[in-house]
């Protein structure tokens, strides 16, 4: 029996965010700054190893291991809801006749060339950035959320908590724009798992939104979210970043905005604040990659990093 789309919707409202997932910064209030051991090239290593990552976390990979796992369902198994264009709810608990498990919820969509006004998109609709909602921007991509713990009939588990969305549109101005959003605990068990992000120990609560204008040569970026699981003294990078530049001499080695590196000895954040604005020129001294280190407050030098790879793309960035 077919249900409603809204009441679908309800029932697989995408997953809570978990307490811990953007943590408190700095050490305890009472906690004297001077007598905790900071490593600032390995602050600084970290930062430039999440920036180096960011085009590797893509959602579609993700995307592309959720629609494998549905490629066993069955007429009965799970309890399926197919939407216009081939958009798909489920839920439940079973194991079809060639032995792949559902076991869960969650809503799926894909997008070809269309406009996003006027449609549900339950929860997602709050994750994807406003300018993909612009009337006349022509959106194509997929998408999912839900909360499952499966596996296929080949037995490669996939379980997550979690959201992926991989979109790209075209303004109605001409622009390119891009959008990419991952969040969530999540593990697969697919073959194809070794080449991607989704084989490591990294893990993200992230979106980034790219434009590109191909009339002026205008990029324009921005990060929100953070880095898990990487190979440093200091394994997570909370990242604030934006970028908007045109023309050679536009400033891209340093972003407007913040980042934060936690030691997952100590727990300790150390908060790095930029100091360029829009507009900044290349030649201009403040444009070096460095931004000011403090814990608790406290001055403790500088953390810098490279991150021109952010605005180099004319295509796709992820």
């Amino acid at each position: 029996m077919t249900r409603p789309l809204l009441l679908l919707l309800a029932a697989c409202g995408g997953p809570d965010d978990p307490p811990a997932a953007r943590p408190d910064t700095g050490a305890p209030a009472d906690t004297d700054v001077a007598t905790i051991e900071v490593d600032l090239d390995e602050a600084s290593a970290a930062a430039q190893r999440a920036v180096d990552l960011l085009s590797e976390m893509s959602a579609q990979p993700l995307v592309n291991a959720y629609t494998y796992l549905m490629k066993d369902v069955e007429p009965t198994c799970p309890n399926y809801t197919e939407v216009e264009g081939g958009n798909h709810f489920w839920d439940g608990a079973c194991t079809t006749s060639t032995g792949a498990f559902y076991h869960g919820a969650a809503f799926y969509y894909r997008l070809d060339q269309t406009e996003l006004g006027g449609i549900d998109l339950g929860g997602l609709t709050g994750v994807i950035a406003p300018e993909f909602f612009t009337p006349g921007t022509v959106v194509s991509g997929e998408g999912f959320f839900g909360q499952i713990d499966s596996a296929t009939q080949e037995g490669e588990a996939f379980r997550c908590s979690c959201r992926g969305v991989a979109l790209s549109a075209r303004s109605p101005a001409g622009d390119d724009l891009w959008f990419n959003h991952t969040y969530g605990p999540i593990t697969w068990g697919g073959a194809d798992a070794a080449s991607s992000w989704l084989g490591s120990d990294q893990r993200a609560h992230l979106s980034q939104l790219a434009r590109y204008t191909p009339s002026t040569g205008r990029r324009a970026r921005s990060v929100s979210g953070i880095l898990n699981g990487m190979a440093s003294p200091y394994t997570s990078v909370d990242l604030q970043l934006s970028f908007d530049v045109t023309g050679a001499d536009a400033c891209t080695r340093e972003p407007v905005g913040k980042l934060k590196v936690r030691d997952r000895f100590t727990g300790y954040w150390i908060e790095v604040v930029f100091d360029v604005e829009m507009g900044t020129q290349a030649s201009d001294p403040l444009c070096d990659g460095c931004g000011a280190a403090t814990l608790n407050g406290a001055a403790i030098g500088n953390v810098c990093a490279d991150f021109t790879a952010l605005t180099s793309f004319d295509n796709a960035p992820w």
